[in-house]
This record gives C-alpha cells, structure tokens and sequence, in this order.
C-alpha cells in the first residue's frame, strides 16, 4: 500500500508546480520506497504512450470525417447540377450565405453574366434597386425556415437593360441543414407588359362604369349632364370641360354644362351650322385638334365664346353623343395651355364615355316623355305599377276567364282584370244573336256602377257596335266628339258622361262573330296601339270562355228540364233518367276540359293557379318538403319543323302519358305551356324529387315514336326547385326551377339540375 506524508505534500506540489510532470513525480519519488517508484514510473510511461496512440488515432479519424463530408456535399452538389443542367429556365445554386455556386446556360441567356462573371459573387450582382427591400426581406425570411418563396423581381441585365424576372427559391436540406439555395427563374417582361396593359383596360372600363352608372342613375337630362361634365373633369383632369345638346327641331345647340378650372360658365345657345360641335354633329365622328389651332380651327367655324378670360385653346377635342344614327349632342374636352394634350387612347375613351352617355341622355329623354304622357292622364302611378304587371295580368285574364263556367261570373272577372290593366272609364260586353240581327248588353259598366242596356236592332239603329259586327274588324275612335266621326258612325249616347275616346273588338268563335267587347275613356286620345292589342287578345280569350259558358248553361238548362220532366215519368221513362245522367257528365266533362289539357290528358296551367297555393300552404303548416320539377322537350321546335307538327304532338302525348303512370295521386303533373311541364311533388325533400326527376328523364329518352317506320327518340331537360330553401311562393319557385332547368339546357340539355344560388 502506497502512502504520502500529508505534511510534506503542499511543499511539494508548491515545488513541483513550475517542472510539470517531472516535479509530479518527484513528489512520488521522495515520498515512497525505491521499488514502489520505478513501478510508478513504467506505469506512467506506458498510460503516457497509449495516450498518444489514442489522440493520434482521433486526429486522424477527425480529418478523414471532415474529407468525406466535404466529398458528399461536392458529389451532392454535382447531383443537382447534374439533374437542372438542361433545364429549361435560368438556373442558379447557391451555398446558404448566398454566393453564387453554379448557373446553366439559360442564366447566361437572361442576365448577359457567364458563369465566370457570376461564381463567386452575390446574387445581388442581378439587382437593379428597383425592386423594394421589403421584398428582399421577406424572400430571406421565407427560405431560411425551409420554405418555398415565389415572387416576380425587376432585375438588371448585364446591359444595363432592366427585365421583369419570376423567380422560385427552394432549400436544399443535406444532413438536417441547408446546404443550398436553388432558384429558377423566367422571364415575363412580356406578360408583365400584358399585364399592364390589361390593367390599364381595366381601370378604363372602371371609368367607364363609373360614369355610365352615375349617368344611369339620373333621369333628368340638365342633372345627367352635370354629373357627367364633373366626373370627365376628375377623370382625364381636363381644365376645362363642356357638354352640348343639339335639338334638331329648333336647329340650335345649346349647352348645360360648361367649366373653365372647374368654375361653372354660362354659355349662351348657339345656331346649329357655326363652331366645331356644329361640325362634330355633322360628321358624326370624333374631331381632335391638337396643335396650331388657332390656323385649324377658323376655316372649320370655330367660335370663341370666352376668348376675353382664357383666349384659343391649345387642344380641343369633340365626340358625337349618338344614339343609333341620331347625335344628341357633343361632349368636348379643351387644354388651354398645351398642345398634343390628348392622345389617341383618350380619344377612344371619350367615345365609348359618350356612348354610354348616349344611351342615359336617350333614356332620360324617354323617360320624361313617359312622365308627361302620364301626367296627361292624371295616372301616374296606376300606369308605372301597370307597365310592371301588365304581362302577368295578361296571363292571369286568360286563366280566369276559363276557371269559372257561369257567364255572369265571367264577365265580371273579365271587367276586373281589364279594369287594372288598361284604362277605361267605360267598359261594355255585346252579345250578337245573328237570327234577329238583335244585340244586347249581359255586362254594361259606366262611372263605377252597372246598368241595363236595352236590347237594340242592328238592322234598323247599327251604330258603333253594327260597325264592328258587320266588319268583323275592330274599331279605335280617339275623339268621338269630332263632328265627322260622330256623324259616320252614327254615335248613340246611353246616357252619362260621354266618352271621348272609344276601342271596339269583335269576338270570334270558330270563325262566328259572337259579339264585341268595347274600351271607353272620358279623355281623347287615351289609347296606344299596345292597348289595343291587349283588348284584342282578350277579345279572342273572351270569345272562348263565353262560348264554354253558353255550352255550360245549356247544358245546366237541359239538365234541370230534364230533372222536371224525370219527377212526372220517373216510373215510366228510364231512358231519360239516362239521357239526363249523361247531360251531368257532359257538365263534370266540361269541368274537365276546362282543367286538363287536352293533348296530353295533364291538367293545364289554370288548374295549377288554383291549387298550387293552397297545397304550399299545407307544406308550410305542416312543416314538410316541397319541389317542383320544370321540364322540357330539348331541341322541339327542331322535331316538329324536321317531323311535321303531328308527330310533335304525338311527342307531347307520349311525355303526358310518361308523366301521369310516374307520379303518384297526391302529385300534381300539368303542361305549363307549348312543351314546358311543370309536376308539384307534395312531402318530398329535393334529394328523392332528384332521382324521380332522374326516371323520368331516362325514361323518355329511352322511349321512342315511329315516324315513316323509323324509330325517333326525343330527351327533355329538368330543372328542380325546394321550398322553403330556394323560395316560399309558388311565383318564386317556378322562376327558380324554371332557371334551373335552362341551366340544364345550357350544360348540354338532357339532364337533372337542382337550382343554386
């Protein structure tokens, strides 16, 4: 066992301290015996030796690890220059620092730099201090977290020629780290021209917008003008702007909106021959002096209006504000202090501006026509909500007129329709019995009340209506107060307040002149041609409904004198028990007729207004699904012209058969109108309406007709619309499901579409 004086070992490690390992060991040397020492010793030199085997081992192994890893990031990098050597775009592999490692022959291509040039430097040797910093930062920030950075960057050739460059930067990870940037770039100088370009296009048509809405939204001419003057004024920053008004009538042009530095001037009418707008009116196309105008502009009639605040303009510019052919007036823009101040591009700006200006100053102008017209007639706002509802008034007249088979019922809802489409003060229906020559009155309606009209003899007091019935043509009297027109068609007065304006239509039934239907209002001149034409469609309409109510009342006499004569020989004369049974099938089949159509045995378009509301109604109580289904026979009118109009019809019977045996007795099928279908599925949520409408379109187009022993097939495209999801009114779904199924036309017909919004 080795021991140390712990006395003497502070002196001697304070000794040995400066000698090193010598001095340790003198410590050792005079502190133990001699054996001990020399054991020591061979130990010490031994450990010593392997020590140095050890760390000469690791040194080695260090440099050989540092080596190989240099000779992988080489052979690394020369995999990647080897697989975007030929590729396409600019190429450029930097190490993370940014320095410049490799380039491919395209970089030489877009930047003019060789490799020898660009290796060894910075990436921001390609910079041309156009592009912001901020760009820059972001772009390093993005790829040194390992993410892709795509940008466009305006760059500097080696020419000093700068280009628009899109760039995409990746890291390349080796061992966990970045070892390299890679970039591709391209080159989009051209498309970023495009760009311009179209944005410029752009911004022009925003101008364009802007100014016709805000011409749009005005329906007062001198409002119009002055809105416009001020948006030209901030949008080409003219000094000076003017908006003319030519009134061809009166041969002058005046101008309502004038401005000098954007001062108000007040410009005084000016006689259409004389100035520039004269010449612009004349010629109908733009006219642009931009330099010696003071040369130009004399021989062409030029006037100086203001010559005494701002002298002869340096530039002028004129564009026609046409409507078709006809030039409404000028609108000018005027540079007093330079010349060339408006270029080409401006010039065609102006024009598509006065286009669109064209159309609002035609619009405002027809409006306050319309005003005036309906200020004459003291109906303002009878006739706007008119003009909105007169085609749905339309359709609903010729659905009443059928819905209902007792005549006086049918006149008066023919009277209360015609009462909220058309004017009149005065309305009468004349019933014409051509064995008497006789007319008489069952609706007469004068100053709000109903009166009795004696019957009259055409033969002997023809009058009016004689005029009508024996020409069959109908007969439109603006004044009957005029003496010539009274004493022609010998005018009779029943009584009241006289009409001053008179409209008379003949009703026909199979070519029979039934009767006639007249218009009357207290005020001259009170009806347009397309008055006219509604009462004549009404006429016709008319015409049908009293026949089918004359039918019906027939057969109800009948009918009830066959019940009489039954309660005194019901015991002896079964068969006209029988007769008369057949008298009420006659009545429930007219009912029938009147609800079905009878090319397809669906019920028609009045019997879906009478039931629909009702039965969205239930759905809405209920809480339950609803869909309609609009459908359509594709490409119909092309059938019947290449297959003739039978084979049509046969067509239409066919669908009406398919669609009555597919849905079930609470649905609705009915043919809308032409070859338009419209079927009302009750509880059914749109997913199953979907595949129903699904078979049924398989269905017909599976289905084929003969025609000239040929098989033909036909398709049909549907449109769906939900309540409550699309709409909660029957008006709003069947617009919906009649949107969706154009849809379906327009995707390529032959299909189901659900309508979205």
């Amino acid at each position: 066992m080795l021991e140390i004086d712990n006395s003497a070992r502070p002196n001697a490690i304070k000794q040995a301290s400066p000698h090193g390992l010598a001095c340790f060991v003198s410590i050792f040397k005079n502190n133990m015996p001699t054996e001990s020492y020399f054991l020591l010793q061979a130990s010490l030199f031994w450990g010593i030796f392997i020590l140095a085997i050890c760390a000469g081992l690791a040194f080695v192994t260090l440099k050989l690890s540092q080596k190989l890893t240099r000779l992988r990031e080489k052979a690394y990098l020369h995999q990647i220059i080897a697989s975007v050597a030929n590729s396409p775009n600019a190429v450029i592999i930097t190490n993370p620092q940014g320095i410049i490692q490799y380039v491919n022959p395209y970089f030489t291509l877009l930047t003019g730099y060789t490799p020898e040039d660009s290796i060894g430097h910075k990436t921001n040797l390609l910079q041309s201090g156009q592009t912001p910093p901020k760009i820059y930062e972001e772009l390093w920030q993005t790829i040194q977290i390992g993410q892709l950075w795509q940008g466009d960057l305006l760059n500097q050739h080696k020419s000093g020629k700068q280009y628009w460059q899109e760039t995409f930067i990746l890291p390349l990870f080796q061992n966990g780290r970045i070892a390299h940037f890679i970039a591709t770039c391209a080159d989009v100088t051209t498309h970023k021209s495009l760009d311009e370009i179209i944005n410029h296009r752009l911004d022009e048509l925003s101008l364009v917008n802007t100014i016709s809405l805000a011409a749009a939204s005005q329906l007062d001419a001198d409002s119009l003008v002055n809105l416009a003057g001020r948006q030209l004024e901030d949008a080409f920053n003219v000094k000076s702007v003017f908006v003319a008004l030519y009134d061809s009538e009166k041969q002058v042009i005046n101008t309502p909106y004038w401005s000098i530095d954007r001062e108000k001037m007040d410009a005084p009418p000016m006689p259409y021959g004389q100035g520039l707008t004269s010449i612009v009116i004349q010629r109908r196309v733009p006219l642009l002096i931009d330099e010696d105008f003071e040369t130009i502009a004399p021989p062409l009639g030029a006037k100086l209006i203001f010559a005494q605040a701002k002298g002869l303009p340096k530039t002028w510019l004129g564009v026609p504000l046409l409507i078709g052919a006809e030039v409404l007036g000028v609108i000018s823009l005027q540079d007093y202090e330079h010349e060339h101040a408006f270029s080409a591009e401006d010039v065609r700006l102006l024009t598509t501006i006065a286009a669109n200006m064209g159309i609002a100053l035609q619009n405002a102008r027809l409006f306050n026509e319309a005003q005036q017209e309906i200020a004459e007639r003291k109906r303002a706002e009878d006739e706007l909500r008119r003009h909105a509802e007169e085609t749905a008034l339309f359709y609903e007249i010729s659905q009443e007129l059928s819905a209902d088979l007792n005549l006086n019922q049918v006149l008066r809802n023919l009277l209360e329709k015609c009462r909220q489409l058309l004017p009149l003060d005065s309305f009468y229906i004349a019933l014409y019995d051509d064995a008497s020559q006789t007319i008489h009155h069952p609706l007469f309606f004068d100053q709000g009340k109903f009166k009795n009209v004696p019957a009259r003899d055409l033969h002997t007091t023809p009058g009016i209506i004689g005029e009508i019935i024996f020409s069959r043509k109908t007969l439109y009297l603006p004044d009957t107060l005029v003496p010539e027109i009274a004493k022609k068609y010998q005018i009779i007065h029943a009584g009241g307040t006289p009409s001053r304006s008179f409209v008379g239509v003949p009703m026909l039934s199979h070519g029979q002149i039934i009767g006639a239907i007249s218009m009357q209002s207290y005020q001259p001149h009170c009806y347009t041609p397309n008055h006219i034409h509604m009462l004549e469609a009404i006429a016709s309409q008319a015409a049908i409904a009293i026949q089918n109510s004359r039918l019906y009342e027939a057969a109800c006499t009948e009918a009830q004198e066959r019940r009489r004569d039954q309660e005194n020989l019901q015991q002896t004369n079964l068969a006209l028990q029988t007769h008369i049974e057949h008298i009420e099938a006659i009545k429930d089949e007219l009912r029938e007729q009147s609800i079905r159509d009878a090319l397809t045995g669906l019920y028609n378009r009045r019997y879906l207004n009478e039931v629909f509301k009702s039965k969205l109604e239930y759905a809405h109580r209920k809480s339950t699904p609803f869909s309609v289904i609009m459908l359509d026979i594709d490409l119909f009118k092309q059938f019947n012209d290449t297959y003739g109009h039978a084979q049509g019809d046969k067509l239409l019977a066919i669908l009406g058969n398919l669609l009555r045996k597919q849905t079930r007795a609470s649905d609705i099928a009915c043919r809308y109108g032409g070859e338009e279908f419209l079927i009302l599925l009750p509880d059914t949520p749109l997913e199953i309406a979907y595949r129903r409408a699904e078979e049924v379109r398989q269905r017909f187009e599976s289905t084929q007709i003969q025609v000239n022993h040929q098989p033909v097939s036909a398709t049909i495209s549907l449109g769906i619309a939900g309540y409550p999801k699309h709409a909660q009114t029957p008006e709003g779904l069947i617009v919906q499901a009649d949107q969706a199924m154009y849809a379906a036309k327009a995707a390529g017909r032959n299909r189901v579409i659900v309508w979205e919004q």
